[in-house]
């Protein structure tokens, strides 16, 4: 039977077939499976009829006893495990699993193990090998590294800047910024949570209204972007500051600091006020929707600001020894 026509499966659903399909044949209780797969014994119960009407579709042959307990009566369990892998990919849309796949490993804190991977995703390992290749070319432009090595898993090595940079970036493809300003922030698990994205979203709107600025759609979701993200990783004690360096144009930045600080009850680093000076100059100043700026733009005034410094400092030394 094609698996276009079997019924939908949760992951649990599948996890529970895969587990079947490894273990010897023979009778197994629900609460024996509930243990291999780690997971309580009501959600084993709660999923078997999915588990029974997808294997009964599929034409294997699956016997619940409520004397002995559950048996997967097949001697082709390779075939069964093909099949499920090639239903696997179909549950979840090929652009929706790789966005789920980057954040997952832009989150993760250790490395991931590829089954760990394939099971929270639904896929098969096959289809994540191809999945990883794609996540390291989008990655590439970011600066950020996915490594891998056998028996440890797969991680991301970037600095915690162009992590955020990516991050920022994955969470934009999301919605168009004309949805994401007035409506719901974005949320990743693990990445971005709904009630940290929501009160940067709250204060941003305040301070822009306090400071009489005008950020356009795109502007005004970059810049929050960075300030939750940063909120993020400091408090997952991520964020590694830079040399922290001078900047006449703090003042603005400043102001939107301390009342991040005041929301969260954190203390920004030094460097941090020049990241979102920067944001404030690019963004801050645009009338036309339209105009506002890219990330070469950005990038440029970043390289600008860090040339400037370098020559104060330069010129303040010679001073010194003159």
């Amino acid at each position: 039977m094609s698996d276009h026509t079997l019924p939908a499966l949760s992951a649990n659903g599948r996890r529970l077939i895969q587990k079947l399909a490894g273990l010897p044949r023979g009778w197994l209780t629900a609460a024996a499976l509930a243990e291999a797969i780690g997971v309580s014994r009501r959600t084993v119960l709660r999923e078997l009829p999915g588990v029974e009407r997808w294997l009964t579709a599929a034409g294997f042959r699956f016997l619940r006893s409520p004397g002995q307990g559950l048996l997967l009566d097949e001697d082709d369990r390779e075939s069964l495990l093909a099949l499920l892998d090639t239903g696997a990919a179909q549950d979840i849309p090929r652009e929706e699993r790789r966005r789920r796949l980057l954040a997952a490993l832009l989150a993760a804190r250790e490395p991931r193990k590829a089954y760990a991977l394939s099971r929270e995703l639904a896929t098969s390992e096959h289809m994540l090998s191809a999945d990883l290749q794609w996540a390291e070319d989008w990655l590439r432009p970011y600066s950020v590294q996915l490594c891998r090595r056998p028996g440890v898993g797969y991680w991301l090595e970037g600095a915690p800047d162009k992590r955020r940079r990516a991050a920022s970036a994955l969470l934009r493809s999301q919605m168009p910024e004309q949805a994401l300003r007035m409506g719901r922030p974005p949320t990743l698990p693990g990445l971005l949570s709904p009630k940290v994205a929501g009160k940067v979203w709250d204060t941003l709107r305040a301070f822009e209204r306090a400071e009489g600025l005008y950020f356009s759609d795109a502007g005004f979701l970059s810049l929050a972007l960075h300030c939750a993200l940063s909120v993020e990783q400091m408090r997952a004690g991520s964020w590694a500051p830079s040399s922290a360096e001078k900047n006449v144009s703090l003042r603005r930045a400043s102001r939107l600091a301390a009342q991040l600080e005041q929301a969260f009850g954190i203390e920004l680093p030094p460097a941090e006020l020049r990241c979102l000076a920067l944001y404030l100059e690019a963004y801050g100043g645009a009338h036309d929707p339209d105009d506002w700026g890219s990330a070469t733009e950005l990038e440029l005034r970043d390289i600008a600001v860090q040339l400037c410094c370098f020559v104060w400092n330069r010129a303040s030394r010679l001073r010194i020894h003159s």
